[in-house]
């Protein structure tokens, strides 16, 4: 049980990371802008 729930927890956060690089990528590149990219 124990380890299923940090294999779970471990995918998410990795699933997590990657989302928010994408989306920062994706404003990034759309806008050219940091600031909105921070913001």
């Amino acid at each position: 049980m124990k380890h299923s729930i940090k294999t779970g927890f471990s995918f998410g956060l990795t699933s997590g990371i990657i989302t928010t690089l994408g989306l920062m990528v994706g404003l990034h590149s759309s806008t050219g802008s940091k600031l909105v990219v921070i913001g």
